[in-house]
Parts: structure tokens; C-alpha cells; sequence
């Protein structure tokens, strides 16, 4: 009896073996680092237990998740490797579908015979690179918008961030759109987990972002924990003296499956502006010497508060809400031989914002969902009295006007967006987009004028794009379509007038990136986009800016939204070289053109009109320089030219005209012993001409000394403007020349002290101090 079944329990298992080996599972894992930070697009390969032989492999998502299919049972070898991170070596056995424990890599950066050796901390993609700013040096004593100064291709130009000489069109920091720019003031840049830099836009953003995008994303917390910093700045201007100061605090917090992000900004600014204004009138031969300050101190107030919740691995929710509340003065005082001027304003807006997304990881290849809505309320009142005292030879006389403008907008705007991985090396994303703006305004002039009104604006975007990606060997390309329809309205209730606009097309993306060797970072891009910019709301509405008693700024209620094509090129070598070239051809661009007023010969005003045609080509040069492990040196450049052809009436034509535009700034970096550096930046731009406008040479020298205290807790930063020469805009028409140089005095000291704090699990990591060396510390502690 026994033996029977004995027997029989041996005939049964051994089909069961036999089933087993005939049988495929998978494997699933997670990597991360020695904080429990997820390690993104680690490589994990599958290695023989017996000889090391590759048997197949994966990479790991953003979220250092990866799946492997289709094994046998049996012993294996789980290796894992990053750029950034030493290559971990596992054994493993399948006998079923496993749940591995995760994967912890550590630092690469180290220390060999006085040699570095170095992580390659940029990673190139078909449209975009990314970098990471775990351990990197370029996070020393710096905010998240000084690190972003210093990206490869990006600088900084007339205080705005330029991607290889266009500006940035979006912010983004952790898929959150940012709209106050302070925001990245407050963030210290060694909280930040990475950067990615878009090019150019692609279908997924609005056909009116010529510029590229900048997506930043924090440092994520494992389970339970806090950072963030508490930081304050002060300004000393020898000839205004005391002009602005600011407090900042920001907090990113998690426990389990809830996160909390806040930022708090208080700040108070004096704004100071001299121009010296020199007009001449030959038809009437009279010249105008007008000198104007503008003084006034601004005060707001800003809050942004995110919450995120994991349902589960697969779903999350989040909710932000957000406020900004301004209140300025500015007072504006302008004398000639012949008049003089007060200009005196209050401008109170008061803006609020709520966005929910929703977040879903449909597999675990990747693929991923994701919702947002977003609504926004700005309330803007802005009131100002002007009062003129002319000397007609013997006889003075005065004039004295108001101008109440009230406003209150409204902004809703959803997207979803489907991220699908095909395979390994493909990708389709697709959704679809719908944005609604609604602005009632009031204009009320004393003693009344036909400017009186009271109208609505509004404006109406709808939009579906699509988009696949794919690598082939060393070339990874991305090609999208965006179909795009605008409409814009103008509705006028007290002198019953429309004005409606409607325009709509198929705007094609495409980026082929040739991998030449991604260890090195050497690489060649194509990008082509086709655009259409919005038209401004300021553009078609009747608001009259008052300038001066000379000077006013007026809507054209005829423009044309403007169409352009774009072809950009890059080439990478070393990530530290950089070139690229841009081609565009525009139709209908919006340009401000200067006019003579009918009935009073000596006021000018500006208005837009649409150009006929705009070739545009621009060549830039990105170069850092290593002069000595303590001194790094960045050369930025661009030359840019323009090409304008116009059509319409006399009053706007100007026939065809070329334009050179150059750049240069030369950005020092300096890391010393002690935790201390610094930088000193140059920029300039030579004399150009654009249509009827001379633009003269400006140039400036500024820059920074830090010093960290308190075991690398306490910031301190002091700012300086050596010398800044402002520009002067000659305008020449042929009944019109006026020449305005900005005279204010921009030299200036900024102190500043930034004091960061964090609390969670103690581990020792290895975080690279400078090119050169390493130190042990201990974080979040």
C-alpha cells in the first residue's frame, strides 16, 4: 500500500516539474538609491547563473519600476546599472511570478589617485535632455532659477530665461504649471531631483509656444519625512538706497501616501526708472526735451499649496490651490522746456487658482494616464489720474484726466494626455486639450471720452494632438500632429461693436536625435514645428496706455494671428560644447509700428500691425571651459539675423529691411575650500536695427559670493551690480525722431540668508562637494 503511493506521489511530482520548467514567469522589482529614491530608466539585465551569459533584459520607468517576462524556472544573476550609480549584482531564483526586494545602488562618484572620476549626469531624448542634479556640483549656493541660468543652451537674457536664444514658454515643477516665477526663488537647487530641457514645444503644448519648456522635478520623499528652506533678501541701491526686500518659505512633505507642497512669498519693491527723452518734429520744426521718473513702492503677496494622495501603486489624486494679491503705487513725473507731467496710478489685482489631476499608471511597462483641470479667477483695478501743465509762450494752461480700468477674468483650462509604451522602444501619446477665458472690463475716463466702454473679451482654444516615438539603433525620433482651433472676441456694450476672430489649423512636430555616443554625450538633433501665435488681448481692445503728455500706446482692432515654420538643429560634444542653429519663416508677426496722432502733431503712439513676411536665422554657441578645478567657465553666444518685408498702407510700409542682432555673456563660476564660491557674470549686446528703431549697446557686469554655515544648513548669498550701461532707443520715421535712454542707476547690493532644514530616515550618502573630491555626511537628519 505504502509503495503505491509512494509511487504515485513521485509520478505526480514529477509532472509537476515537468509543467514547471515548461511554464514562463515574470519578475518584478523596483531601484532606488541609498535614500529610497527611485533610480530612473536604471538598465537591468538577466545574466545565467552558470556562465554570465545575457539571457535579455529591461530598464526600469521613472518610477524605477520594470517587469521581465517569459522565464523559466531557474538561477539567475540581476544586474543593475546606471550612469550616475555603481552596477549591483543580485542572484535570484524563479520558480513562480516573483515580487523582487528592491535593488539599492550607490553613488558613483569617487575618488581614485587624486583622478575623479565622474558621472555623466545628462541624459539626451528625441526632443529634450535631462539632467540630474543628484550630487551635482552645479547645485553649490544656488536657487532653482540660477541652476536653470546655468543648463546647457539656456541662459539668461534681459532677466529672462532663453533656450538657445528663445524664451522659456512654460514651467513646470513636479507636472504643476508654474505662473509666479518667484516660485523658483525659494527652492534651493539641491533639493531638485532633475531638469528637462524642451527644445522646441511639441503637439502636446499649445501651437502658439515658439519657445521650448522647462519641467523641473523635486526630490521625492521614500515614506515619511520633510525639507525645505526658509529664506529672506534685502536690496541697497547707492542712489535710491533702501528698494525691496522678500521672504520666502518652502515645504515639501510627505507621510505614507500623502504629500504636501507649499511655498509662502512676501515681498515689498521700490521700482525706479529715469529715461531722458529727446524728440524732433521736422514738419513743424520743433524739438522736445522731456525728462521722466517713475517711483513707487509694490507690495504682494503669494501663497501655493499642493496636495497629492496615492490611491494605490496605480492611481493618484492631487489638489492645488493658489493666490496672489498685489497692491502698487507707481508715480510718474515727466518736465520739458515747454511742459510737465503727473502720472499717478493705483493698481490692486487679486488672483486665485485651483487645479485637480489625477494620475493613473495603466502597466507596468509604463504606460500612464493623466487629467488635469484647472480654473483661475483675476480681479485687476487700475486707477489713475493725469494731470498735463503746458506754457503756450505767455499763456499756461493745464489739462487733468482720469482713467479707471476694472477687470475680472476668469480661466478654465483641461487636458488629458494617454502616454502608452509599445514595446520597449515605442511610445504613442495622445489627448486632447480645451481652454475658455472670459474678461469683463470697464474703461472710465473723466471728463468722459469715446474711449468710454464697457465690453467683454474672450477666448477659446481647442485642440487634440498625437504623438509616436521610437528608437532605431542610435536614433530616437519623436513626430506629432496638433490640430488647433482659436477664437477671439471683442464685444462692446456701450458703443455696441464685435469683433470676432477665428483660426484654426494642423500644426506637425518633428525630432530625429542621432545618438552618437550617449556615454559622452555626443549627439546631433532636427527638430521642425509648425506654429501659430495667439493674438493679444491688448492688441484688439480700445485701452489707450498713457506713456507721457507726447507718448501713448493703441489697440488695432484688424491684426492677424501669425503663422511660422521652424527648423532647429543641435549639436552636442562632451555636454560641454554646444551649437545650434535655427531657421524661421513667419507671415502676419505682430509688430509695434510708431505713428504721428492726426490732430495734434506732437504726440506719437505706437499701435501693432502685422508684417508681411519674417525670415529669421540665428546661430548660438554654448562652451564650458575647466581653467583650473576651482574656476569654471561658461561662453554663451548667438548672432541672429532678421529679415522683414511688409505690405498695407503708406502709414505702415517700409519695404524690406535686414537686421544683425548679437549676444555674448561670460559666466565664471568659482568653488573654493570651506564651503564657500561664487560667480562673476558679463553680458553685452552691439548696437542693431530693426525696422524704424535703432537699439544701441548695452552691457553689464554682476554676480555673487556664498558662504554655507551650520554644517551646510545657513546660506548666505550677497548679490552685486558692479555696472550696468541701459540702453537708448532712437526711433526714426520721416516726420518723427525720438531718442530715450534709460538713465536709472541699477547698481546695486542684495543680501540674502536661506536656512534649510529636513527631517527623515538617517543614512550616509556620498554627495560630491566639487569636480575634485567627496565627503561623508549624513542627511535628513
Amino acid at each position: 500500500m505504502y509503495k503505491h503511493l509512494l509511487f504515485l506521489y513521485l509520478f505526480v511530482f514529477s509532472l509537476n516539474l515537468r509543467a514547471q520548467n515548461t511554464t514562463h514567469f515574470s519578475v518584478d522589482g523596483t531601484v532606488t538609491d541609498l535614500n529610497g529614491k527611485s533610480v530612473e530608466y536604471a538598465t537591468v539585465a538577466l545574466l545565467s547563473a552558470l556562465d554570465s551569459v545575457l539571457i535579455t533584459g529591461t530598464a526600469a520607468n521613472e518610477s524605477g519600476r520594470y517587469t521581465i517576462k517569459e522565464l523559466p524556472v531557474g538561477e539567475y544573476i540581476l544586474a543593475v546599472s546606471h550612469l550616475l550609480y555603481i552596477t549591483q549584482y543580485e542572484n535570484i531564483t524563479v520558480l513562480k511570478d516573483t515580487q523582487l526586494p528592491p535593488v539599492t545602488l550607490s553613488s558613483k562618484s569617487q575618488i581614485l589617485d587624486e583622478v575623479t572620476v565622474k558621472a555623466n549626469f545628462i541624459k539626451h531624448q528625441a526632443d529634450r535632455y535631462v539632467v540630474s542634479l543628484q550630487n551635482n556640483p552645479l547645485t553649490k549656493g544656488n536657487t532653482a532659477a540660477e541652476v536653470l541660468a546655468q543648463m546647457p543652451g539656456v541662459y539668461r537674457q534681459n532677466g529672462a530665461l532663453k533656450i538657445y536664444g528663445r524664451d522659456v514658454s512654460k514651467f513646470y515643477i513636479d507636472n504643476r504649471q508654474v505662473r509666479n516665477l518667484t516660485e523658483l526663488d525659494a527652492i534651493q537647487a539641491n533639493m531638485i531631483d532633475r531638469v528637462e530641457i524642451i527644445y522646441l514645444t511639441g503637439s502636446e503644448y499649445s501651437s502658439s509656444n515658439l519657445g521650448g519648456v522647462i519641467r523641473i522635478k523635486l526630490k521625492k520623499i521614500p515614506e515619511a519625512g520633510y525639507y525645505g528652506s526658509v529664506s529672506g533678501n534685502f536690496t541697497l541701491n547707492p542712489s535710491y538706497g533702501y528698494t525691496d526686500d522678500n521672504i520666502n518659505s518652502f515645504f515639501n512633505y510627505r507621510h505614507k501616501k500623502l504629500s504636501i507642497y507649499n511655498n509662502l512669498n512676501y515681498s515689498d519693491n521700490d521700482n525706479n526708472s529715469e529715461y531722458d527723452i529727446r524728440s524732433t518734429y521736422p514738419e513743424i520744426n520743433r524739438s522736445i526735451h522731456t525728462q521722466t521718473r517713475s517711483q513707487g513702492w509694490g507690495h504682494s503677496l503669494s501663497d501655493n499649496l499642493s496636495l497629492m494622495y496615492e490611491l494605490n501603486p496605480q492611481h493618484s489624486i492631487g489638489i492645488n490651490g493658489s493666490m496672489s494679491l498685489n497692491n502698487a503705487s507707481p508715480f510718474n513725473y515727466s518736465q520739458s522746456e515747454i511742459s510737465e507731467s503727473n502720472i499717478q496710478r493705483q493698481a490692486n489685482s487679486r488672483q486665485y487658482q485651483t487645479a485637480l489631476n489625477y494620475q493613473w499608471q495603466i502597466d507596468k511597462k509604463g504606460s500612464s494616464f493623466k487629467w488635469i483641470a484647472d480654473y483661475l479667477s483675476l480681479c485687476q483695478d487700475n486707477d489713475g489720474s493725469y494731470e498735463y501743465l503746458f506754457d503756450r509762450q505767455t499763456t499756461p494752461y493745464s489739462e487733468w484726466m482720469q482713467n479707471n480700468q476694472h477687470s475680472q477674468t476668469g480661466m478654465f483650462e483641461t487636458d488629458a494626455k494617454f502616454e502608452l509604451k509599445l514595446g520597449e522602444t515605442h511610445q504613442l501619446d495622445f489627448g486632447g486639450n480645451i481652454s475658455l477665458n472670459r474678461t469683463n472690463r470697464l474703461l472710465d475716463y473723466e471728463p468722459e471720452t469715446n474711449l468710454n466702454d464697457d465690453y467683454r473679451l474672450t477666448g477659446d482654444s481647442y485642440a487634440a494632438y498625437l504623438s509616436f516615438s521610437s528608437i532605431f539603433g542610435k536614433i530616437m525620433y519623436k513626430a506629432g500632429l496638433r490640430a488647433q482651433k482659436n477664437i477671439i472676441a471683442y464685444d462692446s456694450h456701450k458703443i455696441n461693436r464685435e469683433n470676432t476672430k477665428t483660426y484654426s489649423g494642423l500644426y506637425p512636430t518633428v525630432n530625429i536625435s542621432w545618438m552618437i555616443n550617449p556615454q559622452k554625450g555626443n549627439m546631433l538633433n532636427l527638430a521642425y514645428m509648425r506654429g501659430m501665435n495667439d493674438i493679444p488681448y491688448s492688441a484688439i481692445s480700445p485701452v489707450v496706455t498713457y506713456n507721457n503728455e507726447y507718448s501713448q500706446t493703441r489697440s488695432n482692432l484688424n491684426l492677424r494671428p501669425a503663422i511660422y515654420n521652424a527648423i532647429m538643429g543641435v549639436w552636442n560634444i562632451n555636454n560641454n560644447w554646444n551649437f545650434n542653429y535655427m531657421f524661421a519663416h513667419g507671415s502676419d508677426i505682430i509688430y509695434y509700428t510708431t505713428q504721428i496722432d492726426e490732430n495734434n502733431p506732437l504726440l506719437s503712439y505706437s499701435t501693432p500691425v502685422n508684417a508681411y513676411k519674417t525670415l529669421a536665422q540665428s546661430l548660438g554657441t554654448d562652451i564650458r571651459i575647466q581653467i583650473f578645478k576651482w574656476w569654471n567657465c561658461r561662453l554663451a553666444g548667438k548672432v541672429e539675423t532678421l529679415k522683414y518685408q511688409y505690405q498695407g498702407n503708406d502709414s505702415y510700409s517700409y519695404g524690406n529691411d535686414n537686421t544683425w542682432k548679437t549676444y555674448l555673456s561670460i559666466d565664471n563660476n568659482f568653488t573654493f575650500k570651506n564651503d564657500w564660491g561664487g560667480n562673476l557674470n558679463w553680458n553685452g549686446e552691439p548696437d542693431y536695427k530693426t525696422q524704424e528703431r535703432i537699439y544701441k549697446t548695452v552691457h553689464g557686469l554682476n554676480g555673487k559670493v556664498y558662504k554655507y554655515l551650520l554644517n551646510n544648513r545657513l546660506l548666505l548669498n550677497v548679490y552685486f551690480v558692479l555696472y550696468n550701461k541701459n540702453r537708448t532707443l532712437i526711433t526714426e520715421r520721416e516726420n518723427y525722431r525720438s531718442s530715450r535712454a534709460n538713465t536709472t542707476q541699477y547698481s546695486r547690493i542684495n543680501i540674502s540668508l536661506a536656512y534649510n532644514f529636513n527631517h527623515g530616515k538617517k543614512v550616509k550618502v556620498k554627495r560630491t562637494e566639487s569636480i575634485q573630491k567627496y565627503q561623508e555626511i549624513k542627511d535628513n537628519e
